[in-house]
């Protein structure tokens, strides 16, 4: 499939009548949904409709489907938004464009779950993530990976969360993404009863979000930054480190920012202000502090003023834990309260919570236990589900990986088969380029009689192109040639051999003439550094590239850049050596005339920062110090190589 997306950009249709009324019509969509303003809506969905009618371009389809979601999510059930992305979805397929078929599932799997079909929201769910990561649509990969993550922590599958999440974050996506799949870590993180690796992940966030807006934050941003505070509070709370959690509540809830946003019925900083006071009344009930009813109480009158029934149900199950042991006829009543509230917003965590305490508390707790196996039954087959939903995800995504082997097995024999037909053009490339590096070696030798300087260093460098000539190369190609001569080449042992033979000279010495021949300096340099990285990517080592195409080489002098070439290339060579790494990331970041370059690989390490058989590390070390540079490795046995390079 492809994206047939309307090559027209949105300038093109300014002049189209068409697109003016959808862009009116979306305004209005936009006000009316706000102020719930039924009657507008419906007139909204009308224009939609006719707009739909018309032959539009494929772009402006696209809007208009996503438009007629929104509207249907405000004025009709949810099933009819579920029928639109169903729509959406078919044009996609008939279209054949994979972007848009990857966002109608995405929205399927939304509508889904807002209709309670969790099981289908998930197989959407990965749906939409195999086809995202096809077409490399890391944002919407992001976005589903995030509602799967989430999802599978609801049912306690906090293993297959955390690898989903993960795979998310290592396709580096945005900010508001990365805030979300840390919350979701964090959250499988708690479900396993990590707490540590729970406070990592909400630093992790704290320091993100803080990083975003350094000098000022709005009112919703300043919620989020605070949300994040209350819940790292509850962590230290679960460790037992009840002091700390009681000095961050506290300064939470007497932070200025919520009497103002309460007066405004800001509902959601209500919210928010309520679980904060419900948290310190936990926090100061563990401790035997005077408060914790009169905390309750106050929480449960501003949630009762907003009728958010979803958090009044989660705080009458934690009240009735409160009463339990004091009153258990008050305890029994608040119980009710919650189990009510908790089925008619289908919080079912909250409701098992609730039938429990009704199993313990009443004098008639047969119904209640009942009811409690039946929900806890039903749990169980879903979450059976799911698992075997994910499972068949992860066979799915193995059986690719397969395939994708399978295909370059394939590709490569009919590499060797068409190279038959190439034996003598490879024969004369060979002669040409060696009698060519024969030629190049003896004007490198006349030229250096005339540089004293730089003798030493030629001498050396012509001596072991020299070596590897008569060793590797006219010694093999010899021995070809009397093997050709001496033998029936249309046998397909002959040639297959001959074929490998000639395309491992022909390598070696394209290698030769690489690793000696003259770089391209100035704004070129890039193109060198990417190709000499290439020759080092493999079938078992994945060399990622971060940041090169940014740089301005020409801000680089001459010999830095040629010092630092030979850098990388000995990290490079080590590496395929020595370390049995399977991926390396090499990173690139600018800032004015300042250069970093980070080398870093999951390969074997160092045992005492020393490379095998020689003193590598130090000529590095020198070659960048005698050029202004800086150079800094890390390293240790079984954990890897980390290399830092600065100019500037």
């Amino acid at each position: 499939m492809h994206s047939c997306s309307d090559p027209s950009g949105p300038s093109e249709h300014n002049q189209d009548p068409i697109y003016t009324a959808y862009l009116e019509n979306d305004s209005i969509v936009t006000k009316a949904r706000k102020a719930y303003d039924k009657k507008t809506l419906q007139k909204t969905w009308e224009t939609n409709t006719e707009l739909l009618r018309n032959n539009t371009t494929d772009t402006l389809a696209i809007a208009l489907y996503k438009q007629r979601m929104k509207i249907a999510s405000r004025l009709y059930p949810r099933d009819s938004s579920i029928a639109i992305a169903h729509e959406y979805e078919r044009w996609a397929m008939a279209k054949k464009d994979s972007s848009s078929l990857v966002d109608a599932w995405f929205r399927l799997a939304f509508y889904y779950k807002k209709s309670g079909e969790v099981n289908t929201s998930r197989n959407y769910d990965y749906k939409s993530i195999r086809l995202a990561r096809d077409i490399n649509d890391t944002l919407t990969f992001a976005k589903a990976s995030i509602n799967l993550a989430n999802s599978l922590n609801d049912i306690q599958n906090y293993g297959g969360s955390q690898k989903i999440a993960t795979e998310a974050l290592v396709l580096d996506p945005p900010d508001a993404q990365k805030l979300k799949l840390y919350s979701a870590l964090g959250n499988a993180s708690a479900g396993q009863e990590n707490y540590k690796d729970k406070l990592y992940w909400l630093d992790k966030s704290i320091e993100l979000l803080q990083a975003t807006y350094p000098d000022s934050m709005s009112t919703p941003k300043r919620i989020d930054l605070y949300v994040l505070k209350n819940n790292k509070a509850m962590g230290f709370f679960r460790m037992g480190e009840n002091r700390k959690a009681l000095e961050v509540l506290e300064d939470l809830v007497e932070d200025t920012l919520w009497l103002p946003e309460i007066a405004n019925k800001n509902k959601r900083a209500i919210t928010e202000y309520a679980r904060m006071l419900l948290n310190l009344a936990k926090v100061k009930y563990q401790l035997e502090m005077d408060g914790p009813q009169e905390l309750t109480r106050q929480s449960e009158a501003l949630l009762t003023a907003i009728d958010n029934k979803k958090e009044l149900a989660g705080l009458y199950a934690e009240m009735s834990e409160f009463y339990r042991y004091r009153d258990a006829v008050t305890a029994r009543k608040i119980a009710l309260r919650a189990l009510d509230y908790a089925r008619a917003t289908s919080q079912t965590d909250t409701e098992l919570k609730a039938l429990r305490l009704l199993t313990e508390l009443s004098p008639r707790p047969k119904a209640y236990a009942m009811a409690y196996q039946e929900l806890t039954d039903s749990i169980q087959s879903e979450m059976t589900q799911a698992r075997d939903a994910y499972a068949r995800y992860q066979y799915d995504v193995d059986r690719t990986r397969a395939r994708n082997l399978q295909l370059a097995d394939q590709t490569r024999i009919q590499q060797l088969e068409l190279r038959d037909s190439r034996i003598r053009s490879i024969f004369l490339a060979i002669t040409v380029v060696i009698l060519l590096m024969v030629g190049s070696l003896g004007y490198r030798l006349l030229r250096a009689r005339a540089r004293l300087k730089q003798a030493e260093e030629v001498r050396k460098t012509e001596s072991a192109i020299s070596k590897r000539i008569h060793d590797e190369l006219a010694n093999d190609l010899y021995n070809t040639m009397t093997f050709a001569e001496l033998n029936a080449l249309n046998t397909p042992e002959h040639k297959e051999y001959l074929l490998n033979t000639l395309d491992d000279i022909y390598k070696r010495t394209r290698n030769v003439s690489r690793e000696n021949a003259g770089l391209p300096q100035g704004a070129e340099f890039g193109e060198a550094v990417s190709s000499l990285i290439s020759q080092y990517r493999s079938r078992d080592t994945n060399i990622l590239v971060r940041g090169l195409n940014t740089v301005k080489w020409e801000l680089l002098e001459d010999y830095r850049q040629q010092t630092l070439y030979r850098v990388l290339q000995e990290l490079l060579v080590n590496m395929r050596k020595h370390s049995g790494a399977s991926l390396v990331v090499i990173t690139f970041k600018q800032e004015g005339k300042k250069l970093q370059v980070s080398y870093k690989d999951n390969g074997k390490g160092l045992p005492g920062n020393r490379i095998p058989g020689g003193g590598g590390i130090e000529n590095m070390e020198s070659r960048l110090k005698q050029t202004g540079g800086h150079f800094k490795l890390e390293s240790a046995e079984g954990k890897g190589v980390n290399v830092a390079m600065i100019y500037g």
